[in-house]
C-alpha cells in the first residue's frame, strides 16, 4: 500500500516521515523541502550527472531522478509546476522510482495545478532593488546584533522557491521578495535563517532556540503560508 501525501516545506510526497534539510525555509502553500544550495531547475540532458535522470512523465512532463546518498526514503518534491525532482535512497533502483511516480500520479497533478494557478494569477511585481536590499541588510545586521547571533556573509536576491536558507559554512541567502512582507515575517524569515547559524536542522532544539528569539515561531511559519503567490510573482527592478 503506498502511503498518503506527507506536506510541510515544499510540494513533497515521501515513503516515511519527511525531513526539512538543514537551513533552508521554503514557505509552503504544499510542502516544498528545500535542500542547501541554489534553486533548482530543470537539468539539460546533455550534462545530467550520472546518478541522475530525467524522465518524461505522461501527463506530468519531465520529472528529474537523482540517487542521494542523504535519502532514506523516496521522496517526490514539486517545486513549480514544471519542476519536479525525486530523491532515491542508495538501494532503490529507477525502475522502483518511476512506479512510485506512476501510483502518485494524482497527489502530482493536484499540486502542479495548484501552482499554475498561482503562477498565472501572480504578475511583475516592482521593487526598487537597492533600497530593498540596503533594507534586508539593514534589519538582518540588527536582528543579529540585537540576540548576539553572526553570520558569515548575506546575499540577497530575486528567489522563486524559497524566502531565505543558511548553508553549513554560514552564508546567508535571502529574498528579494521580503520586503513585500509584513514587518513581523520579514524578521521571522531573518531570525529563522540566523538560527541556523547555531543549529542546522529542524529538529526540537532549532525551534526552541527560535521560540526563544520569536514568540510563536510554528505560527509564524504557518502564517508565510499565505504569501506564498509573492514567490512566483516576476519581478522588475
Amino acid at each position: 500500500m503506498t502511503p498518503s501525501p506527507s506536506l510541510s516545506l515544499e510540494g513533497e510526497e515521501n515513503r516515511g516521515a519527511g525531513n526539512i534539510l538543514p537551513g533552508v525555509l521554503g514557505c509552503p502553500l504544499i510542502k516544498i523541502p528545500p535542500r542547501v544550495g541554489g534553486v533548482g531547475g530543470l537539468i539539460n540532458k546533455t550534462n545530467i550527472p550520472t546518478n541522475m535522470k530525467q524522465i518524461n512523465i505522461n501527463g506530468i512532463g519531465p520529472v528529474q531522478f537523482e540517487h542521494s546518498k542523504r535519502a532514506k526514503h523516496l521522496r517526490i518534491i514539486v517545486k513549480t509546476s514544471t519542476n519536479i525532482r525525486v530523491a532515491i535512497p542508495p538501494r532503490t533502483s529507477y525502475k522502483k522510482a518511476q512506479e512510485f511516480v506512476q501510483a502518485k500520479k494524482k497527489w502530482i497533478q493536484k499540486h502542479q495545478n495548484k501552482l499554475k494557478e498561482l503562477e498565472r494569477n501572480h504578475q511583475a511585481i516592482y521593487i526598487d532593488e537597492i533600497q530593498a536590499k540596503s533594507h534586508i541588510k539593514q534589519r538582518l545586521n540588527k536582528l543579529a546584533k540585537q540576540h548576539s547571533l553572526s553570520y558569515n556573509a548575506v546575499s540577497i536576491r530575486n528567489q522563486k522557491t524559497r524566502w531565505g536558507s543558511c548553508s553549513s559554512k554560514n552564508n546567508i541567502s535571502l529574498n528579494i521578495k521580503l520586503v513585500m512582507l509584513p514587518d513581523e515575517l520579514m524578521d521571522y524569515v531573518i531570525l529563522h535563517e540566523l538560527t541556523h547559524t547555531k543549529v542546522k536542522n529542524h529538529s526540537r532544539e532549532f525551534w526552541s532556540q527560535l521560540d526563544g528569539l520569536v514568540k510563536y515561531a510554528k505560527k509564524k511559519d504557518s502564517q508565510l503560508k499565505q504569501y506564498r503567490g509573492l514567490l512566483f510573482a516576476g519581478t522588475d527592478y
